[in-house]
This record gives structure tokens, C-alpha cells and sequence, in this order.
């Protein structure tokens, strides 16, 4: 009696554990990720777990998930001539292109979700490309739990890029890292 005792407190330990740690933050190796190229435009390293994707986003470049996790990635990049217009515009009015897309992009965004929560974006380079990260949590019409949205927007040579990947809000901590390290894997070809 006194061991089933033991197995039933031994079992309802390692479920409260296992229950407490279900939101740590996810750690992945290298060895995790799978290159993906997209020909003449940039290379990405995506989880292994996450699957192509056609239907997240029309204008999309890149669509990935894993529907298991909750986990999106899409990037979609504005072409040459976007850019040579934004860049124009921007050295007549003496601003960053970088921070006109990213504040233009989060307008559009901002028609379709209602923004609970922003957190602090920063100012990064990734592989020598000048780029801008925002995180917020907001819901839509269709969706009223809060999702969380990692967005990073980058400054090519070439074009303008935005990656955005979202998951529950719940689930931000798990895989904020995750989120950043496919975004610091960007690379423009």
C-alpha cells in the first residue's frame, strides 16, 4: 500500500513538474534548424519541426508552421522598386527607410488588430543588414484570444523584408527565442 502511495505521489509530482515547465522557454540547437533558400532573394533557418506552408499569407515569400505548437513564420519582401520609392521619398524628407516601412507596415497592421499590449522593439543589425524588431500581443475579429506577433523588419541591398511570426499569447515566453533566433538567420543572397 505504502509504495502505490509512493508511485500515485511520485506520478502527480512529476505531472505538476512537467505542467510548470510546459511554458519554458524552448532551446534549440544548430542542428534544430533547416536552411531554406528562397532563390535570388535571401536564405532563412527555419525549426525542423515546422512545415511549408501556401495558405497563411498571399504575399508571402516564405510560409512555415507547426499547427501542433501554434507556430507561424512568413516573410514577405517588397520589391526593388518599393524600395528605390521608399528610399527617394525618405532622403527628401531626411528619415530611415527601415523606420518608415516598419511604421508604415505596423499602420496596416494596426486597421486589422486590436493591439493589447507592445513591447519594447529594439534596433539591431542581422548579418550587416540594418533591422528593427516589434512584439506585440493583439486579437482580430476572428480571433479574440491575444496572439503574440514577433515582427522584425530588415533593410536589404536588394529590398525591404518583414518576418512575422506569431503563436498564442500564452505561449510568447516558450518561443520568443525561437522566434529570434529565425530571425537573426536572415540572410540576403
Amino acid at each position: 500500500m505504502k509504495q502505490i502511495t509512493y508511485l500515485i505521489i511520485c506520478l502527480w509530482a512529476g505531472c505538476a513538474l512537467m505542467s510548470c515547465n510546459s511554458n519554458a522557454p524552448e532551446k534549440l540547437d544548430k542542428e534544430d534548424f533547416t536552411l531554406v533558400k528562397i532563390p535570388g532573394k535571401y536564405s532563412i533557418q527555419i525549426p525542423k519541426y515546422m512545415k511549408r506552408s501556401i495558405g497563411l499569407n498571399q504575399y508571402a515569400s516564405l510560409q512555415y508552421q507547426n499547427t501542433t505548437k501554434g507556430m507561424y513564420v512568413i516573410v514577405i519582401d517588397e520589391d526593388t522598386t518599393a524600395k528605390k520609392i521608399l528610399s527617394k521619398a525618405m532622403e527628401l524628407s531626411g528619415g530611415s527607410v527601415l523606420s518608415y516601412y516598419r511604421k508604415q507596415k505596423m499602420e496596416q497592421l494596426g486597421k486589422d488588430l486590436k493591439i493589447s499590449k507592445k513591447h519594447k522593439g529594439k534596433l539591431i543589425k542581422i548579418n550587416g543588414l540594418e533591422a528593427a524588431t516589434v512584439n506585440i500581443d493583439a486579437s482580430t475579429k476572428e480571433i479574440e484570444t491575444d496572439v503574440a506577433y514577433f515582427f522584425t523588419f530588415i533593410e536589404g541591398k536588394k529590398s525591404l523584408y518583414m518576418l512575422m511570426g506569431w503563436t498564442m499569447a500564452s505561449q510568447r515566453k516558450k518561443y520568443q527565442g525561437t522566434f529570434s533566433q529565425v530571425a537573426k538567420s536572415f540572410q540576403e543572397l
